[in-house]
């Protein structure tokens, strides 16, 4: 029995550092890996994208953010980023959603860069975390030819998914640096 526990012991200590090693989260069915983490006394970010995807080129992305100094609400944090997103964007629409408790929000849009070269699903849900301090959001964004014939369907279908997808998420707030 002893030597069965031994066992075990080692195996979770060689399993356990390659799971540290290796963060992910999975989002609508496809898992992402961390990539990017920065910290600094008022963010925390933590950024993921698929295999074959790299933070300076993707085409899906997932944002873990954490603003423990912030005394606002999920609604507040939401309305934040709509009024950014007026301020560059102003013809862009978007979708203001928060619980009947206020204890989330959430909001989605598309945005583009100057150039026009892609367009940019985001959906940002904000809440806060039992003993944690400040907001949390969670983010998904799709980045995609706006041009293509069949974009604002492929969008329309798709952003179902990811709305209900990002309403059920749950992620790990990890900002460890990433490995090299």
């Amino acid at each position: 029995m002893r030597r069965i526990a031994l066992l075990v012991l080692a195996t979770i200590s060689v399993i356990s550092p390659a799971r540290a090693a290796d963060r992910s989260v999975a989002f609508a069915d496809e898992v992402y890996h961390c990539r990017f983490v920065s910290v600094t006394d008022s963010i925390r970010l933590a950024e993921y994208t698929r295999d074959g995807d790299s933070i300076d080129k993707w085409e899906k992305l997932i944002g873990v953010w954490h603003y423990p100094m912030t005394t606002g609400s999920p609604e507040e944090g939401a309305a934040a980023v709509i009024r950014e997103l007026q301020a560059k964007r102003p013809t862009a629409r978007f979708q203001f959603l928060k619980k009947e408790d206020r204890s989330e929000a959430m909001v989605d849009f598309i945005t583009w860069p100057d150039d026009g070269s892609y367009a940019e699903f985001n959906v940002f849900r904000y809440r806060r975390l039992p003993g944690q301090s400040g907001l949390v959001a969670y983010q998904f964004a799709y980045r995609f030819d706006g041009r293509a014939a069949n974009a604002a369907e492929s969008i329309r279908k798709a952003r179902a998914e990811w709305l209900e997808a990002m309403s059920r998420s749950d992620m790990e707030l990890n900002f460890e640096p990433v490995e090299k």
